[in-house]
């Protein structure tokens, strides 16, 4: 999308993988059959040709994944940054 702007590894930061991304949340307690059927009405709604084209035109790579993966992948997610603002001393003003 943006062929003249280095990469991180090309601008010298080797080793990061910055991504945007989207997840649909629900409170600590939903029960399961209601987080099953909101997941399986977004898969149906992100399995339409007309949101896939929506999402592809703006640069959007759709991964739809179950809700177990999608909190594997966002407690990864906070490990990640967790380390880099420790290691990088960032402190809240």
């Amino acid at each position: 999308m943006a062929p003249d702007v280095p990469t991180l590894d090309e601008a010298g930061l080797k080793g990061y993988n910055v991504t945007t991304w989207y997840v649909v949340f629900a409170p600590v307690k939903t029960p399961k059959d209601v987080v099953a059927r909101v997941h399986g009405e977004v898969d149906k709604a992100l399995k339409t040709p007309e949101l896939q084209e929506k999402l592809k035109a703006v640069g959007v790579t759709i991964v739809n994944s179950n809700p177990d993966q999608a909190a594997a992948f966002v407690k990864a997610e906070y490990e990640k940054w967790a380390r880099v603002i420790q290691q990088s001393g960032a402190k809240l003003d």
